[in-house]
C-alpha cells in the first residue's frame, strides 16, 4: 500500500498532470468529488476559474494512491471505494479528479485535488514539513483502515511508532476542525438565509408559474388556429376584414416568440433551484458521512492502544484511563450519529435520490456501510 504526494502543480501542471492521466488510463474520462463523469476540457473551464493569474502560485496536488493486488474488478472496486472514502474525510470541500490506472503492476489512483476549498475560498497550507509529514501519515492510516474493511489486509507500518496519544489528539484535533467548518458553513450559507424553506417554495412557485404558462401557450396555438381557419375563409370571400385578422395573427406570432424564450428561461431557472436542493441534500450527507470519521479515528485508537499494550501490559494509568474513555465514547457517538442519520435520510427522502443522482446514491450506500462497520465493531 502506498500514498504519495507526485507534485505540487502550477496551472500549466495542472493541465499537463489531468491529460497525462486520463491519456494513460482505460476511459476518457475522471471521477470528480461527486462521483461524476468529466473531461479534461470540463475540469480545467470549472477549476479555471479560482486559478491565480501568477506563474509560481501552485494550485492543485498530483497523489497517488497504489495497493500490491491483481487487477481484478473486485480490486478495482475496492480500491476506488476506498480512495473516495479517504478523499471525502481528509479532503471535504476541495474539487478533484481520480483516474484509475491498471496498464502497470500495481492497480493505482491518481488524483489530482485543487487546492482551494470551495466552502472556506482557502488554500491547503502548512506550517512546516512536520505537518505534512503527519497529514500524509493519518491519509495513510485512513486508506489503510478502509482497505481492512473492504477485506484486504493493509497498515501503514509507521503509525504503531508513532506517540499513541499525541497521534490520536492530532487526529481529533483535525476532525474538530472540520466539523467546525461543517457548521460555519451551514450556519454562514444556509441557515442564515433559511436556505431548505425557501428553496422548497421557490421550486413550487416556479412550477406553478410554468405550468400556468404552458397553459398560456396552449390557448395561444388554438387562437392562432382559429384565427388561421379565418383568415382562409375571408380570402376566399375578398372580406376586408382578412387584413385585420393578419394583424391579430401577426400579434399571436410575437407573443407566441415571446413566451418561448420565457419559458425556456422560467424552465432553466427552475433546473437551477433543483440542483441547489439536489446540492443541499448531498451536502448533508457528505456532513454526515464525514463526522463519522471521528468514530473512526477512535476505532483505531483503541486497535493501536490493544497492540502496544496487550491486556493493559505496560500502559501507565493515564493512558488505561485514556483508553476506557474513548471505548466509552465510541458507543455514545455511534448512537449519535446513527439517530442524525435515520433523520437525514427520512427528511431527504433519499430512496426518490437513487433514481435521481447516482452521486447520492453512492453516498447513502456507504453510509449503510459505515453503520454496519460501527455495528460490528
Amino acid at each position: 500500500m502506498v500514498v504519495k504526494l507526485l507534485s505540487n502543480l502550477g496551472k500549466k501542471g495542472v493541465k499537463n498532470a489531468i491529460s497525462y492521466c486520463i491519456r494513460n488510463s482505460e476511459n476518457s474520462f475522471a471521477i470528480n468529488e461527486n462521483g461524476e463523469l468529466v473531461t479534461t476540457k470540463e475540469i480545467l473551464q470549472e477549476w479555471g476559474k479560482n486559478f491565480s493569474d501568477n506563474e509560481n502560485s501552485k494550485e492543485a496536488w498530483h497523489l497517488c494512491f497504489s495497493i500490491k493486488e491483481r487487477a481484478t474488478q473486485q480490486n478495482l472496486e475496492k480500491l476506488q471505494a476506498s480512495v473516495s472514502e479517504v478523499m471525502q474525510q481528509n479532503f471535504f470541500g476541495y474539487k478533484y479528479a481520480m483516474i484509475l490506472h491498471t496498464h502497470q503492476n500495481n492497480p493505482h489512483i491518481h488524483i489530482i485535488v485543487n487546492k482551494r476549498n470551495f466552502l472556506t475560498n482557502k488554500k491547503i497550507h502548512f506550517k512546516n514539513k512536520g505537518d505534512i509529514k503527519e497529514f500524509f501519515s493519518d491519509i495513510r492510516d485512513d486508506f489503510a483502515y478502509s482497505l481492512r474493511a473492504r477485506g484486504l489486509n493493509y497498515e501503514n507500518k509507521s503509525a504503531l511508532e508513532k506517540n499513541l496519544e499525541a497521534s490520536f489528539q492530532r487526529k481529533k484535533e483535525r476532525m474538530d476542525t472540520l466539523q467546525t467548518d461543517f457548521r460555519e458553513f451551514f450556519k454562514s450559507y444556509y441557515d442564515e438565509y433559511d436556505f431548505k424553506t425557501k428553496n422548497y417554495k421557490d421550486i413550487e412557485n416556479k412550477r406553478e408559474k410554468i405550468t400556468n404558462l404552458i397553459k398560456e401557450n396552449e390557448n395561444l396555438y388554438k387562437q392562432k388556429s382559429n384565427l388561421i381557419d379565418l383568415l382562409v375563409q375571408y380570402t376566399e370571400q375578398k372580406n376586408k376584414k382578412k387584413f385585420q385578422t393578419l394583424q391579430e395573427l401577426k400579434k399571436i406570432n410575437q407573443s407566441l416568440k415571446e413566451q418561448k424564450f420565457t419559458i425556456a428561461r422560467e424552465l432553466k431557472e427552475l433546473n437551477l433551484l433543483e440542483k441547489q436542493q439536489l446540492n443541499f441534500k448531498n451536502m448533508q450527507i457528505k456532513v454526515l458521512y464525514g463526522t463519522t470519521h471521528n468514530v473512526f479515528i477512535q476505532k483505531d485508537f483503541i486497535k493501536n492502544y490493544e497492540k502496544l499494550y496487550p491486556n493493559h501490559k505496560g500502559a501507565s494509568k493515564t493512558q488505561i484511563k485514556e483508553y476506557f474513555l474513548v471505548k466509552s465514547a465510541i458507543k455514545k457517538q455511534t448512537k449519535e450519529i446513527e439517530t442524525n442519520y435515520r433523520k437525514v435520510i427520512k427528511e431527504n427522502d433519499l430512496d426518490f435520490l437513487k433514481t435521481y443522482n447516482p452521486a447520492i446514491s453512492l453516498g447513502s450506500c456507504l453510509l449503510i456501510f459505515i453503520f454496519n462497520i460501527l455495528r460490528k465493531g
